[in-house]
């Protein structure tokens, strides 16, 4: 049971701008299922995560889930942040270079 994940699916349900009733609808499980996951008290399963990134138009569920649900997931995202956190900055040393030199 995950807590945090329950709030993040919560809060993209609300973006989404979906009462859990019809959340519940569009993702075909119960309400229950959508208060138990939104409140930390079940986890989700792979298949609802898949659906829901789609019904509520954020993809960050899925890497929230596998955070959430597999140590390969949290080494590997840990391992793919790191990455970025030097690839990123140099990008945009990169492309602050390029405007100056077309300013």
């Amino acid at each position: 049971m995950d807590v945090c994940y329950g709030l993040h699916l919560k809060t993209s349900r609300k973006n989404a701008k979906l009462t859990q009733e019809r959340a519940a609808e569009m993702l075909h499980v119960s309400v229950d299922s959508i208060r138990d996951y939104e409140r930390g008290i079940r986890n989700p399963s792979e298949d609802f995560v898949l659906k829901a990134k789609s019904v509520y138009k954020d993809q960050s569920l899925g890497t929230k889930y596998l955070l959430m649900v597999s140590l390969v997931g949290r080494e590997e995202l840990s391992n793919i942040c790191r990455q970025a956190s030097i690839v990123i900055p140099q990008f945009l040393d990169l492309i602050n270079s390029m405007v100056a030199l077309a300013g």
